[in-house]
């Protein structure tokens, strides 16, 4: 089954002095799990594009189908839940709270979902990603490294079907990129995962 198509996307942003073209008449059909990557220099579109596969945008022009399901013209609400659900978002900035541990923040990211899950299931999460040992340390006192893992554990604990990640690797030096990007090849076994990258 095709996990994510999308069909002719455009988008145009429109200011004051000029339409700006986003996208243009992108068209693709991703599968149901493996590692993908969307590269490209920076200001090519690939943040719009995550953000409509995501449901945080709009397309102008276009279709996008998520699990056979016409989202093109889904409302905020139909998004939402399927964010909620079945999609995982990882933001490069990381999207933690500096004063709340580890496990506070991933347990955080279930109770805004108003999803229950077992102290054991967050702690074979955090194990996952090699966080476990730390699950008491505030975020604050965590490595890039570190975080982004953290960020991967909130993104997976929902057990979603697609991960979107937004480069996930951009502020991380050499030696966490691969550990980052061998930790993602490990969930795309299972599950599709799409990264967003200049690099």
């Amino acid at each position: 089954m095709d996990m994510i198509k999308i069909e002719k996307v455009k988008k145009i942003y429109k200011t004051k002095k000029e339409n700006v073209v986003a996208l243009d008449n992108i068209s693709f059909v991703l599968p149901d799990k493996g590692l993908i990557f969307i590269d490209g220099v920076s200001g090519c579109g690939k943040t719009t594009l995550m953000n409509i596969l995501s449901g945080l945008d709009k397309t102008t022009e276009g279709k996008i189908y998520i699990f056979g399901n016409d989202m093109t013209d889904a409302s905020d609400k139909e998004w939402d839940y399927l964010r909620n659900k079945d999609i995982g978002i990882i933001f490069q900035d990381y999207n933690l709270l500096d004063d709340l541990s580890i496990y506070d923040n991933v347990l955080l990211s279930l109770k805004k979902i108003e999803m229950d899950c077992k102290e054991e299931e967050i702690d074979d999460v955090l194990k996952y990603v090699g966080l476990y040992e730390f699950k008491h340390r505030l975020c604050s006192e965590l490595s890039a490294g570190q975080k982004q893992r953290v960020a991967i554990a909130r993104g997976i604990i929902k057990k979603p079907k697609i991960i979107l990640a937004d480069e996930a690797t951009g502020n991380l030096d050499p030696d966490n990129t691969d550990n980052v990007l061998e930790l993602f090849d490990k969930i795309s076994k299972d599950k599709l995962v799409v990264i967003i990258s200049h690099d």
